[in-house]
């Protein structure tokens, strides 16, 4: 009897261990939860891919393009879209005037 209890006791021991959460996160999942702090402490309106090459200034605001937005694990999918973070290069935040009131983006590179 003292055998089966010392069994049972080991058995539930491991699957206890066995059975807890990994919390290894890959370098994309890392990226992911640092933007989203960027967008909840900046109060970022919109998030949207922007070219290395294009210039800001001249960008247009298209209707409310860049409010759909969400993660999953290390991709991120913008009005549909979906970009690997492991292969953003950088972000930046901007803010510019629309309608009378100031509109704050969050802007990804991406290679």
């Amino acid at each position: 009897m003292k055998k089966f209890v010392l069994i049972f006791l080991i058995g539930v021991s491991l699957m206890t261990i066995s059975c807890q959460k990994d919390d290894e996160y890959s370098t994309g999942e890392l990226i992911a939860k640092e933007l989203q702090s960027v967008i909840k402490e900046n109060k970022i309106q919109r998030v949207m891919n922007f070219e290395i090459d294009q210039s800001w200034g001249n960008t247009w605001i298209m209707g409310g393009y860049g409010t759909s937005y969400k993660f999953e694990g290390q991709f991120i999918f913008i009005e549909g879209e979906s970009f690997n973070l492991n292969n953003l290069i950088k972000y930046q935040i901007a803010e510019k005037d629309f309608e009378n009131e100031s509109v704050k983006f969050l802007l990804l590179s991406f290679y």
